[in-house]
């Protein structure tokens, strides 16, 4: 409810966070490892950081906060795969970030991949990672120093979107639009 506000309707989700953050405390009550439970207080802090960028405010304290939860969800004993695309996906909006310098993206992209690789490790098929690890490449793609190496990002983003795609084709509206820029990118010359 909270992330639909801020899509759709730019409405503040604090109060659905907060109904949110009371959950997830009743959650982790009965059980404080709950990989599901740790996993959506990370996502949480998404919100929180795609509302204070609508807000005209730095997004990158709730990142912050984001990724360290996600972490925490991977130390589960369970292996829940959405942890791991969720920090896979915390350190990916943390590599978007216009204030991160070159240094620390270098940086996040290993920790994106692998995170990454222990969500494929469980779940190969995880659209979602699949869709992250598209992403990932596009974004290093866009910042390509060579054309060379744009075209060979681009086009391991376009593999990963269209797998993506191809294991959960309601994903279309969230990544269509990064899989044609992708593809663009791949045949440019």
């Amino acid at each position: 409810e909270a992330q639909r506000r801020v899509q759709m309707v730019f409405q503040d989700p604090l109060a659905s966070l907060r109904d949110l953050d009371e959950i997830i405390k009743q959650c982790l009550a009965i059980a404080d490892k709950d990989a599901m439970c740790r996993t959506l207080d990370a996502q949480a802090q998404w919100v929180r950081a795609d509302w204070d960028a609508s807000q005209a405010r730095s997004p990158y304290t709730a990142l912050l906060l984001a990724r360290d939860k996600a972490t925490l969800a991977t130390l589960s004993p369970e292996p829940f795969p959405d942890a791991w695309w969720t920090l896979a996906e915390s350190h990916l909006r943390l590599f978007r970030e216009p204030s991160t310098r070159d240094t620390g993206r270098t940086e996040l992209a290993t920790a994106v991949t692998d995170a990454l690789a222990k969500c494929f490790a469980i779940n190969p098929h995880h659209p979602l990672c699949h869709a992250s690890a598209g992403m990932l490449a596009l974004a290093q793609a866009r910042l390509a120093p060579s054309p060379e190496a744009r075209l060979q990002l681009a086009s391991r983003a376009a593999s990963q979107l269209q797998t993506a795609l191809q294991n959960d084709s309601l994903l279309l509206a969230r990544f269509g639009q990064a899989l044609t820029e992708a593809q663009n990118l791949a045949r440019a010359p």
